[in-house]
């Protein structure tokens, strides 16, 4: 490989959300900057092998979901053929191939973005070592400012076995999905990624049991989001709390699952095991953030600011390499406050906060939670109240006949302003959107009451349940 130099006034390791959000907002103030990514294209883990393709096989196992409901709307459906995973992983690959092209065109389109197929290494403070796949070549990279935003990858359980199972990835991954589904899986983990996975397993006949290591699933959410998702999941998968996961082994052509309880050990077979215990920072050595002096942990990744800056203040991480918040809009987000902070160092600061960011199950029904819960607003000193309401009780989802769930919003007692919101229900996710803004923007009970949202969708129920309590 050739060898020369260059200069980009911003560098950005990884365009994923917390990278190409930043490229794009800084280009157009006409700040030059190259995006180095190993897949050579925007959307990172989320397109490749997360939200997106998961979301895309979500919507198949949905839709089959709601044929089979009793009366399905008034529809007399009748069926030529079952849902079918190589139907379903196709159309994944299609959705993720087609938007792959757009982010190429937007690449092409866009002024002052070089974007790179290779990998960076950091050298010291202002540069680093690019290596261009594409052009078999390595360059020294000049840079004012550069943005971390490497990612995260599957964690596995550091257990005998625990690096055999299957993740996301075998499920997921564009172009690399697995060809068949096995008929019985056991996964490992309950948090959203796990709970997720089996609710749309199910849809394809999958017979699934889960183990998390904690005491009930989803143990980072609210408490009732918890205990709801369990009830409705535990139709379809056996689910075992307060199990941990000792060892994993090949039993033929199954796999056996080692598990200890409080009642003792037990194994457990399946055709296959899935991991879904969480992500972890790529912080790896080869990105060599000690030769510029930054700081952070192997496991809770690179130390940044509410400004995303790290020790290093012409230096920046976003996304999950920081896990501050794991989730792709989260990312986005980060790396838009990078953005500003990089054009704008003498205005006040723009800054991330976790709390805000939106965070949901696509369970069936959806889940989301903005903001504090009743719990944390109390262990934070904060004095509030709880206001709730059924999601059933609207329109919508009586339409869709999907009325199990609720809605619950926690309001400051003195100034009434909504500090957190929680759901279950039809629709969930779309209208965590609402709950980011009232949250985000400090509204209140009045506030809100004074909104009108259309009918009959799900938003309908923030203004009723929000007039209610109107003094």
């Amino acid at each position: 490989m050739s060898i020369h130099e260059t200069y980009y006034q911003t560098a950005i390791l990884g365009a994923g959300g917390g990278g190409y959000p930043a490229a794009f907002a800084l280009a157009r103030s006409g700040i030059s900057t190259v995006l180095i990514d190993d897949k050579g294209n925007l959307g990172g883990h989320c397109l490749f092998e997360g939200c997106v393709p998961s979301k895309a096989i979500r919507e198949g196992a949905s839709l089959a979901a709601f044929a089979h409901k009793p009366s399905k709307a008034g529809v007399s459906l009748t069926f030529k053929n079952p849902l079918r995973w190589k139907d379903v992983r196709d159309f994944k690959d299609g959705m993720q191939t087609r938007r792959y092209a757009q982010h190429l065109e937007d690449v092409r389109a866009a002024a002052n973005v070089t974007l790179v197929k290779g990998r960076g290494t950091i050298i010291d403070e202002h540069s680093l070592e690019m290596i261009d796949y594409t052009a078999q070549e390595t360059t020294r990279v000049r840079f004012d400012n550069l943005i971390i935003a490497t990612g995260s990858h599957a964690k596995y359980l550091p257990i005998p076995g625990g690096s055999s199972t299957l993740t996301s990835h075998d499920l997921f991954a564009w172009q690399e999905a697995l060809e068949e589904l096995p008929k019985r899986i056991i996964i490992i983990g309950a948090g959203y990624i796990g709970v997720e996975i089996a609710f749309m397993l199910a849809e394809f006949g999958v017979h699934i049991t889960m183990f998390e290591a904690l005491d009930r699933i989803l143990p980072q959410m609210d408490e009732e989001i918890s205990q709801t998702l369990d009830g409705i999941l535990r139709e379809r998968a056996n689910i075992i709390v307060s199990a941990k996961v000792i060892r994993i082994e090949d039993a033929g052509a199954e796999k056996a699952v080692t598990v200890q309880t409080a009642a003792g050990e037990k194994t457990y077979k399946a055709d296959a095991v899935l991991t879904a215990i969480g992500r972890g920072p790529n912080v790896g050595t080869d990105i060599g953030l000690a030769n510029a002096g930054i700081h952070f942990d192997a496991r809770v990744g690179i130390f940044t600011d509410t400004a995303m800056r790290t020790n290093m203040p012409h230096i920046f991480a976003t996304g999950d390499v920081t896990t501050k918040s794991m989730l792709f809009h989260a990312a986005a987000r980060m790396s838009q406050v990078a953005a500003y902070n990089i054009l704008y160092p003498d205005r006040p600061a723009d800054t991330f906060e976790p709390l805000e960011m939106p965070a949901t199950v696509f369970s069936d029904p959806e889940a989301h939670t903005v903001g504090y819960t009743l719990a944390q607003a109390e262990a934070n000193g904060l004095h509030v109240f709880e206001i709730r309401r059924p999601m059933g009780v609207e329109a919508r989802a009586q339409i869709l006949e999907e009325t199990r769930g609720f809605f619950k919003m926690i309001v400051e007692k003195d100034t009434e302003r909504i500090v957190g919101v929680q759901a279950v229900g039809v629709d969930a996710a779309a209208i965590s959107a609402i709950s980011h803004i009232a949250v985000r923007q400090r509204l209140t009970i009045d506030d809100l009451s004074r909104m009108t949202f259309p009918h009959p969708t799900q938003f309908e129920i923030f203004d009723r349940i929000t007039r209610k309590y109107i003094h």
